[in-house]
């Protein structure tokens, strides 16, 4: 009788995300990647926006100065980064920057702190909470060109990559080598091993190698103000942190980690990382 339930309901919601009726309580843009319009979220929900400053024609010019030709600000252009995977959500961001290293996020940041510019990080965009979108006009700052592996070493299986690194991409370069990756979900294709670490992504590999965050070894996080528990040299400059971080905002900070690697068929090693 549940099953039959659940099938029911089910079919019924594709039904609705197929366009043939709008189901009761169901909200435009919920549920499905259909073409209707996604109602903003500062619309939708009755939230307040915090007093952070205006965009100006001064800060666009000054990002463009700093990453030339991977500034995006046209209104079509920049719609795809404003909506969620499910199209649920829709934030009104009118600026995404892609920066390609830690010390261009740096300065991006640093410049918008002293705006107070805020700030949306955002990876693949596979999230099913909306978390990767923003709620009014946060700048978004992605990672997707932030996609290159430094350095892998087979003898302590220590992996080091960009936040924008792709899941799958990482997993095809570490079986190449008779590695593969501790981790392994169903958007392996899109998802970026930044966001899997922020949300501290489970997957189908979770019961034999353990929580994902307890394979990351260290971050190197380029941030204006850093929180009190953390020691640093120079404010605004990238630095190494501990990567015992108390909460998914802080790690979301994250650009670049050294990552633990599971050895693929023999068993999976740990190795200590002193910072």
């Amino acid at each position: 009788m549940a099953s039959t339930l659940v099938w029911r309901r089910g079919a019924a919601w594709l039904r609705g995300c197929r366009g043939s009726r709008e189901l009761p309580g169901v909200a435009r843009g919920r549920g499905c990647a259909g073409s209707r319009e996604v109602v903003p979220t500062c619309e939708r929900y009755a939230v307040r926006r915090l007093p952070f400053g205006q965009l100006a024609d001064g800060d666009v010019a000054f990002f463009e100065r700093l990453m030339p030709g991977r500034v995006i600000t046209g209104q079509e252009e920049v719609k795809p980064f404003n909506v969620d995977w499910l199209k649920s959500v829709r934030g009104c961001s009118q600026l995404v920057l892609k920066p390609q290293t830690t010390a261009e996020v740096s300065q991006i940041l640093r410049y918008c702190h002293e705006r107070n510019l805020a700030v949306n990080p955002q990876g693949g965009n596979t999230g099913l909470v909306g978390g990767s979108v923003p709620v009014f006009d946060e700048i978004i700052l992605s990672t997707a060109l932030m996609n290159q592996i430094i350095s892998f070493d087979k003898v302590s299986g220590i992996l080091v990559c960009q936040a924008g690194c792709v899941l799958e991409r990482l997993n095809e370069y570490l079986e190449e080598q008779g590695f593969i990756m501790p981790l392994d979900l169903g958007a392996k294709g899109s998802c970026h091993i930044g966001g899997n670490v922020a949300t501290n992504a489970g997957g189908l590999r979770l019961l034999r190698y353990g929580s994902l965050r307890g394979t990351v070894l260290g971050l190197e996080v380029g941030v204006r103000v850093l929180p009190r528990f953390w020691k640093h040299s120079q404010p605004a400059e990238p630095c190494w942190a501990r990567s015992c971080l108390p909460t998914s905002s802080w790690m979301r900070s994250a650009w670049n980690w050294l990552r633990d690697i599971s050895s693929c068929p023999a068993q999976w090693q740990t190795a200590l990382f002193m910072f």
